[in-house]
């Protein structure tokens, strides 16, 4: 992969409640995040292509929302998985968590962990 001349800003960030995330897509696009939910729980998605770390737009096509770069050309699926495009790697997944004693916040506000990647599979079990 060509290297980026930004860094995609790692850490854990704030991104709301639980209640928030309950049903559907919820877009962070100051993180370049998606925040989905499913029958397993939460999971985050990257919005930046890993080729050159531009955020990335969505449209709808007859076969469901793609992302793609303007800047590289790479399209993703729904999933995250590569369509086309330069890049080498599919768009990563970041683990979510709980975490209100170590970053403030109430005890049911969620964070993303940006950098620490989990595999397309993995959720955020919530109870209930």
């Amino acid at each position: 992969c060509k290297p980026s001349a930004r860094d995609r800003p790692f850490g854990y960030y704030r991104l709301g409640k639980v209640a928030e995330f309950k049903a559907g897509e919820t877009f962070f696009p100051d993180y370049a995040l998606a925040v989905r939910s499913d029958h397993g729980g939460l999971y985050a998605m990257s919005l930046m292509c890993p080729y050159d770390l531009s955020k990335l737009e969505s449209k709808e096509t007859e076969s469901g929302t793609v992302y793609f770069s303007t800047s590289s050309g790479g399209v993703y699926d729904h999933m995250g998985k590569k369509l086309s495009g330069p890049s080498a790697a599919d768009l990563p997944f970041y683990e979510l968590s709980l975490r209100a004693g170590e970053y403030g916040g109430t005890r049911d506000t969620i964070f993303v962990k940006v950098g620490k990647q989990v595999s397309p599979g993995w959720r955020l079990k919530l109870g209930g």
